[in-house]
């Protein structure tokens, strides 16, 4: 008989993620060990939407099912998320600095 391997996962445990065969490796041309349900569909709710009944989006595939909008775009305002590569400070060039083989091809900047 199969040994089914249960995955905890942050919902709770005995969810519907399993690995069918009691084995610890994958099967030859499978992606994920741990694989989610058919009928999981993977949705959360977060932040505030004009057009849900329940006033919060519904993501599904990082869109809102009620208004459309992409999940990316609910971050506003400065310091929302930060600028790679912008540490330092900036470039005195203007915008960040690109740094080529450790300095900066706009003002010449040591990377190092």
């Amino acid at each position: 008989q199969a040994v089914l391997k249960v995955q905890d996962s942050v919902h709770g445990s005995g969810g519907a993620a399993v690995a069918v065969g009691g084995s610890t490796r994958r099967a030859s041309g499978e992606v994920s060990t741990y694989k989610a349900a058919p009928g999981d569909q993977m949705l959360h709710t977060s932040g505030g939407c004009s057009k849900a009944p329940d006033g919060q989006h519904l993501w599904r595939f990082g869109r809102c099912d009620h208004c459309a909008m992409a999940e990316g775009k609910t971050l506003q305002g400065a310091g929302a998320c930060s600028n790679p590569g912008g540490a330092g400070g900036g470039c005195s060039a203007g915008g960040k600095c690109m740094f080529k083989f450790a300095k900066c091809s706009k003002c010449g900047k040591k990377e190092f």
